[in-house]
């Protein structure tokens, strides 16, 4: 550029990928200001750039100069809606629901974030509305619909995937059902999927049951899963102190000795 040379499309998308994955909140705004002034090409990245720096602001302005200039796609909408999201921006959102309606720009990605939008916005109805109006629902689809929902509505969303519509549940799927359990104060219960129908259980699914345990006074579980977090990340030094913890509260002095020299012994 010093050299008065035009870059290309191919040379500023990848200045600006690297302004990305360095952080270079600076550098990249300066290479927008360098193109601004021309015909408008990659904007699509840019409004990626500017969702990683979370500035919702240039998102939109980013979204409102691609109107004018090409033609918005679907990919572009969604980023958007992401963005929305993020920064609980209703008005905003509602405004490209309405333009992805009109605009005939609807798939099954999007219309799922369209879902996760409204949830984060705390919108209650509109998305089991927007989960009935998706006619080909995909795995993500099912398992954002899981997540937001409550107990019952939630393991009827997850019967409906196995037996109306021949979905087999996944680890994400148990996650939610966990979570959902564990949540509304059914531990018991949460604690019985994980060890008679999860085969590996992973961070996630144990990571949900111990915060449950947590918020709902349950030391005995609270205790199990925090050890089963420990064999799967055994230098998380956050685990030997939520057990530490736990075995202090239920006055097991020496369980608090004993990881006390654990992590000695590691180190931590």
């Amino acid at each position: 550029m010093r050299l008065e040379l035009e870059p290309d499309h191919v040379t500023v998308v990848v200045m600006l990928q690297v302004c990305c994955s360095h952080g270079s909140v600076i550098e990249g705004r300066r290479l927008h200001g360098f193109v601004i002034k021309q015909r408008g090409y990659c904007l699509l990245e840019y409004i990626d750039f500017y969702i990683s720096g979370e500035d919702v602001m240039e998102v939109a302005k980013c979204f409102n100069k691609m109107h004018g200039e090409v033609r918005s796609s679907i990919e572009t909408l969604t980023l958007v809606i992401l963005a929305s999201a993020k920064n609980r921006k209703l008005l905003q959102g509602e405004k490209l629901h309405c333009f992805a309606s009109k605009s005939g720009l609807y798939n099954t990605v999007l219309q799922t974030s369209l879902l996760d939008f409204y949830a984060k916005c705390g919108d209650l109805d509109k998305p089991a509305q927007m989960f009935r109006e998706i006619p080909f629902k995909n795995i993500i689809t099912w398992s954002a619909m899981m997540s937001l929902s409550g107990l019952t509505e939630g393991c009827g969303v997850c019967s409906s995937m196995k037996w109306r519509f021949g979905i087999k549940h996944d680890l994400n799927h148990y996650t939610c059902i966990v979570d959902l359990l564990a949540r509304s104060g059914k531990l018991n219960e949460a604690l019985a999927i994980i060890l008679k129908v999860v085969a590996f259980p992973d961070g996630r699914i144990w990571g949900a049951l111990l915060a449950a345990s947590r918020a709902h006074g349950n030391p005995k579980i609270l205790e199990y899963a925090a050890q089963r977090l420990l064999e799967l990340e055994p230098d998380n030094a956050g685990y030997y102190t939520l057990l530490s913890n736990v075995q202090e509260l239920v006055e097991r002095w020496n369980g608090v000795e004993e990881v006390r020299r654990s992590m000695k012994n590691n180190t931590i």
